[in-house]
């Protein structure tokens, strides 16, 4: 049965949604439907200390946290404003990368290659697509 038929059923009722990483698509599906709640991990989490920790557990402490109306939340953003905070972290993830990517690649074109200058063939590569910034210092061969 599909998850929004399960809950179309149920209705009214209230549910509670950790803010974890792909919470968006459950909690758009699950709010035209009923009340959730989105709660925050780290508030959460500070709650629980000492505690083992599994899904189960998690889930039963969620419900009575819920019961109880005592669920830490979370800020939930507009749909303008995720999109924004994903633009942003996508943009920081591109930056992390070509680094990464540039800081990687140089020692493996010195070992392939043996006396060839490793940043000038570098520098060719990543000026062709586009990813050289000849402003930036060349990363140290090791």
């Amino acid at each position: 049965m599909e998850i929004s038929a399960t809950f179309e059923q149920l209705r009214p009722y209230r549910t509670v949604i950790e803010a974890a990483r792909c919470y968006r698509w459950l909690f758009k599906l699950l709010w035209p439907l009923g009340t959730v709640l989105l709660t925050h991990p780290l508030r959460l989490r500070a709650m629980v200390q000492g505690r083992t920790k599994s899904d189960r557990l998690d889930a039963q402490l969620l419900a009575q946290l819920l019961r109880i109306n005592q669920i830490p939340l979370a800020y939930i953003p507009t749909n303008d404003q995720q999109k924004l905070r994903d633009i942003s972290r996508q943009r920081a993830r591109l930056g992390e990368v070509s680094d990464d990517t540039e800081s990687l690649f140089l020692p493996m074109v010195g070992l392939a290659v043996g006396n060839v200058d490793c940043h000038a063939v570098a520098e060719a590569i990543l000026i062709r697509h586009g990813k050289w910034n000849p402003d930036r210092e060349p990363p140290e061969i090791q």
